[in-house]
């Protein structure tokens, strides 16, 4: 997914948006998962379940958005 993103002259760039789950091979254990993404945390999340799932790292997040308290969080992450 392209998104657009202000740059430091006003313009504004695309940048590609890529799930954690693409790029986290399935063999690497990742202990620690850190997401400071302004309210973007959940689709974050649905971008990492399986890396997730599979390694149970300890997650740290910015929870303005309370999406830990949230219905999906406790079904698709606890």
């Amino acid at each position: 997914m392209l998104i657009g993103e202000k740059s430091e002259k006003g313009q504004w760039d695309d940048i590609e948006i890529v799930a954690i789950d693409e790029v986290i091979p399935a063999d690497h254990n990742i202990s620690i998962l850190q997401l400071d993404i302004e309210g973007y945390e959940e689709q974050a999340l649905k971008g990492c379940l399986k890396t997730i799932k599979r390694n149970r790292p300890i997650l740290i997040l910015e929870d303005d958005q309370k999406i830990t308290k949230s219905e999906w969080f406790k079904l698709n992450v606890l």
